[in-house]
């Protein structure tokens, strides 16, 4: 019996007849045929695509490194910090000028007096913003008269899952302090320091020198990850 034969006499069989050819008495053609079929539907069956279940583990967030560091609030950090504040607060400065300007244009147009509209447009252009240069040039100088520059106070944080710290004054310890990532309004990185603003004007300063577990880049990383776009 040709392979042909066999199939087209599976074919015509029901579900019990195919079962009892499979058995050892039937003739080796046709038991063949019935293999061959079976094999060929599970063969079909795969192709189709049966649920796969995977075990699939969750992902694991990224061991946040231990970064610690001491930061003397000295003339220097002052400044430094005073600096920052104040370019937080640009925004009044920037409003000013716009408010001399439209006044100015409108004297303008209201007495027509080209002169006078001019000169406050034009004192809106200078005052607010030399004002502004004004203080952020002569922070440094403010910074090293200021009390806080002298009185010997050391700020220790540790960052891991929270903001840890502690400060001392004279090696007297005065308070401590924590934090929550989520409590920090935003927090910026410079060449030498750490900003991190609770907020408008108070701030965690760390300074990258005084570093003494982990490193600047493991602390920008963990701000990264905490704080998203409020971290630059």
């Amino acid at each position: 019996m040709s392979k042909k034969e066999a199939q087209d006499e599976i074919n015509s069989m029901d579900a019990q007849e195919v079962a009892d050819i499979t058995s050892e008495d039937v003739a080796p053609p046709l038991a063949e045929a019935v293999l061959a079929e079976e094999e060929k539907a599970e063969a079909n069956e795969t192709e189709k695509g049966e649920p796969q279940f995977v075990s699939e583990e969750p992902e694991k967030e990224a061991a946040i490194v231990t970064v610690s560091a001491k930061t003397p609030i000295d003339a220097e950090v002052l400044s430094a910090l005073s600096r920052r504040m104040l370019l937080n607060a640009w925004i009044p400065f920037a409003v000013l000028s716009v408010v001399f300007a439209a006044l100015g244009a409108g004297l303008w147009v209201a007495l027509d007096d080209m002169a006078l509209g001019l000169s406050v447009i034009l004192v809106g252009i200078l005052i607010p913003p030399g004002m502004f240069g004004l203080v952020y040039l002569i922070t440094p100088i403010r910074a090293k008269k200021s009390p806080l520059a002298l009185e010997g106070k050391i700020i220790e944080a540790c960052f891991s899952d929270k903001i840890t710290g502690s400060e001392t004054i004279n090696g007297a310890a005065t308070r401590n302090f924590e934090f929550e990532y989520s409590q920090i309004l935003k927090a910026r990185e410079t060449k030498d320091y750490f900003f991190l603003f609770a907020s408008k004007y108070a701030a965690v300063v760390v300074l990258k020198s005084g570093i003494f577990e982990g490193t600047a880049a493991d602390l920008s990383n963990t701000l990264k990850e905490k704080l998203g776009k409020r971290f630059k």
